[in-house]
């Protein structure tokens, strides 16, 4: 049973309405107190219908412990109504406890401090309201009225441009939450579930406050990133002019900047057996190290500059449609190399292959004319002058 706060009243009025029960009225000669009276409900009601300031709470429930247990449970709605989307510190959680195993109810009372859908109350001096909803669509809404709203809903949850927020967004079920377009300039904190997805897209004005390590997975598209971002296991920074020059990707298995600019990014460093997509990338650092990765995707990217490129033991590479190679490409560590709709760039001297095999199932293309040397690791180095064409016809003579 919820119960909003009708009549707002200060601590001073609270503590005056109380003191008949909480220590007695002033007797007549003004010197001493009379015999404290016993609380009733209808007090408890007006209490709970003006205030959820946490000496007004406490002293409230405190003179209901000292009534005879018998009669504690005449008020077992109003405990359960002081928890009921109302924000308690923990020594009122405690004292409301403690009443609802007098009168057998603790079950009940556990029940109460679940957030249900509606309005919520803070505990705090002044009246200050938050809202639980599980709404999961939010567009050209306006939530800064509420201090803090908290979306409980286990489904996808969109949040669109012309959103009025408030200071706080929660989202503790959610597996998945989406901003798009949003100016979050008046949030000061979000929270999100463990384990959940997010995207923003077309975003700045992050909050400070805004925990993304323990996510499954971060999704930036064109966005302002703020440089304190502390990322997750899976992360992608899409379209980025610039991605800040303090993130730390050493922890991440899946790391995708695609059509991003790294010129930002001066020493990075992946995690061992990690995913890397670097599709369409600008301003790779000369001293990008590749080898930790497992798979790299390095298509419509120009990789020219990068003279110590190097990949790991068995990695699967897709060099498809690529700008620019070093002058000396050696895949011979790869598993797999694609490079599907691309031709070899005329600058590379030498390509250093694992196998035949390598070579034939790449999709290689060679430029007419070419006069570089192509090597098998284990095998002499060749002369090529045919086109890719006639090299897969009579490779055999390699």
């Amino acid at each position: 049973m919820f119960v909003d706060i009708e009549n707002p009243k200060s601590v001073l009025a609270i503590e005056n309405l109380l003191i008949p029960y909480k220590r007695g009225r002033v007797a007549p000669d003004k010197k001493s107190y009379l015999p404290k009276e016993l609380i009733t409900s209808d007090i408890c009601w007006e209490v709970l219908r003006s205030t959820n300031t946490p000496r007004s709470i406490k002293n409230m429930l405190s003179c209901i412990a000292e009534l005879p247990s018998s009669e504690q449970s005449q008020f077992k709605d109003v405990v359960l109504a002081t928890f009921s989307n109302r924000e308690q510190p923990n020594d009122i959680l405690v004292l409301g406890k403690k009443l609802a195993h007098v009168s057998n109810y603790e079950a009940e009372f556990t029940d109460a401090q679940k957030l249900k859908e509606g309005k919520f109350i803070f505990s705090s001096l002044s009246p200050s309201f938050g809202l639980v909803t599980q709404q999961n669509s939010f567009a050209d809404e306006n939530l800064s009225a509420y201090l803090k709203v908290i979306c409980l809903t286990h489904e996808e949850v969109k949040l669109k441009e012309n959103v009025k927020f408030p200071k706080i967004l929660e989202f503790p079920n959610s597996s998945s939450v989406l901003f798009s377009h949003c100016n979050l300039i008046d949030v000061e904190r979000i929270r999100f579930r463990e384990n959940a997805d997010v995207k923003f897209h077309w975003m700045k004005n992050f909050p400070a406050d805004m925990e993304l390590s323990h996510c499954a997975s971060v999704y930036f598209n064109s966005c302002v990133v703020p440089d304190n971002i502390r990322l997750c296991d899976k992360v992608t920074f899409m379209s980025m002019r610039k991605i800040p020059e303090n993130c730390d990707f050493s922890h991440c298995s899946y790391v995708d900047l695609s059509y991003s600019s790294l010129a930002n990014l001066k020493n990075i460093r992946f995690k061992d057996n990690s995913t890397v997509i670097l599709k369409g990338a600008s301003d790779l650092p000369d001293n990008l190290d590749l080898s930790p990765c497992k798979i790299v995707n390095l298509t419509y990217t120009s990789i020219g500059h990068l003279k110590n490129l190097r990949f790991r033991d068995g990695a699967v590479v897709d060099l498809s449609n690529i700008v620019s190679c070093p002058d000396v490409l050696d895949i011979s560590a790869c598993s797999t190399v694609d490079f599907l709709n691309g031709n070899l760039p005329a600058n590379v001297k030498k390509i250093i292959f694992k196998n035949k095999k390598q070579a034939l199932s790449g999709h290689f293309i060679f430029p007419d004319n070419w006069k570089g040397k192509i090597r098998f690791k284990s095998d002499k180095v060749a002369n090529v002058i045919e086109a890719m064409y006639e090299f897969s016809i009579k490779y055999d003579r390699f």
